[in-house]
């Protein structure tokens, strides 16, 4: 029998999945529940937004599989939001790419930027794949609690110097 690796091992069921089964199993015993589990719309996309799409798929019928980067119309329509939102100045072909959503981006980002040991400052509590990416990576977590007596911001000054000097990355919810 093939055992599975350790790394596979100390992955904690996603945090989501989890509040899913919770979630059934109180509706299960009748409970009335309040769902603030993954932040899905409940109301309709605006149709807008639906006409827009319907437009696309029809222009792209036969386009195939989109570019791994996102087209540069997509980029420099990033780069456009960004500089209108933020007044941030980004060049769309270093600096921004397309993904299938923030989970993989998120999850993927340490890859290009840990080494085994390094640390990761994360957010407690924080999204899941801040952890998992880091882990990927075997890189170490230290948590930053986000408590009420600090109004919800992690106290950088709890950062021991040893951990603050071996940190790559800060998350920051």
């Amino acid at each position: 029998m093939v055992q599975i690796g350790s790394f596979l091992k100390e992955i904690r069921p996603y945090a989501f999945a989890e509040i899913d089964r919770v979630r059934e199993e109180l509706r299960d015993r009748g409970v009335d529940v309040i769902d603030f589990g993954v932040g899905d719309p409940t109301s309709p996309t605006p149709p807008i937004v639906r006409e827009a799409c319907k437009r696309a798929i029809d222009a792209r019928a036969t386009s195939g599989y989109p570019s791994y980067e996102g087209s540069p119309e997509f980029r420099e329509a990033v780069v456009k939001w960004f500089k209108k939102r933020f007044g941030v100045s980004l060049d769309p072909a270093e600096e921004i790419t397309a993904t299938i959503g923030s989970k993989q981006a998120v999850f993927l980002f340490p890859l290009a930027y840990l080494d085994p040991d390094d640390v990761v400052l994360i957010p407690d509590p924080g999204y899941p794949p801040y952890t998992s990416g880091a882990k990927v990576r075997m890189a170490r977590c230290f948590y930053l609690p986000l408590e009420e007596e600090n109004s919800f911001f992690p106290d950088l000054s709890k950062i021991p110097q040893e951990v603050a000097r071996k940190a790559k990355i800060l998350w920051i919810n």
